[in-house]
């Protein structure tokens, strides 16, 4: 069995990264957040000040709150950030995913 979550990075803009959980076998990006943090912080070059939203197995957003390029904890996103981040990957997802 696969230890460590998979995840897609949906979009990257300098204000945020969205990323989506595979739901593949693995952990989940919830239970390997700080793994997921690490392991975003490196493929991207770090992460800075933006802001790290992943989409759960059952299609809700929440964030991944990051310091200092660590895991510090999770944020429920409100209904209206919900309906926001989804218009955003509806409207400007790219052509090519990327996953991990």
């Amino acid at each position: 069995m696969k230890m460590e979550a998979s995840f897609d990075v949906l979009l990257e803009t300098d204000m945020f990264v969205m990323i989506a959980d595979r739901d593949d076998g693995g952990r989940s990006v919830a239970n390997d957040a700080e793994n997921v943090v690490q392991r975003v912080s490196n493929l991207l070059g770090g992460i800075g000040k933006r802001r790290l939203y992943y989409r759960d197995s059952l299609g809700r957003f929440n964030e991944l709150k990051v310091a200092n390029e660590q895991f510090s904890g999770f944020a429920t996103c409100t209904e209206h950030q919900q309906r926001t981040l989804a218009d955003w990957i509806h409207h400007y997802q790219p052509s090519k995913v990327v996953s991990y």
